[in-house]
């Protein structure tokens, strides 16, 4: 009686580590897929940022071969101006979000931004 007993969980132990093999195995394969949909997104992003850096730079470019202002400032008003464009959408939704009332939106957008700069500073 104990033999066929020990076969059987011994069975019902490999079914058990097959099952969870095939739900980690599965578990890996959906984080990939949304890593994929994520790099995609970032890479829509980083194209948005490239366009206005590049957009910066020759701005940048020409008031320096105009010779009217410092290199200084016109790198001053370049970083400025780069953090304006960049943050103006994510700002705007923020302000969106309080005009309908919606504070705890415009406090996890806040938090999720500094959490996001600061460790950027790391």
């Amino acid at each position: 009686m104990r033999e066929p007993y020990l076969e059987y969980v011994n069975g019902r132990s490999k079914v058990m580590n097959e099952l969870l093999e095939i739900d980690n195995e599965a578990e890996r394969i959906m984080r990939l897929i949304m890593r994929s949909d994520a790099d995609e997104i970032i890479r829509s992003v980083m194209r948005f940022i490239e366009e206005i850096r590049e957009e910066e730079v020759s701005e940048a470019l020409r008031v320096l071969r105009g010779g009217g202002e410092s290199v200084e400032t016109v790198i001053d008003d370049m970083s400025r101006s780069l953090v304006k464009k960049i943050m103006h959408n994510y700002l705007e939704n923020m302000r969106k979000f309080a005009e309908a009332g919606e504070e705890d939106m415009v406090r996890r957008l806040r938090d999720y931004l500094m959490e996001v700069l600061r460790s950027n500073e790391n």
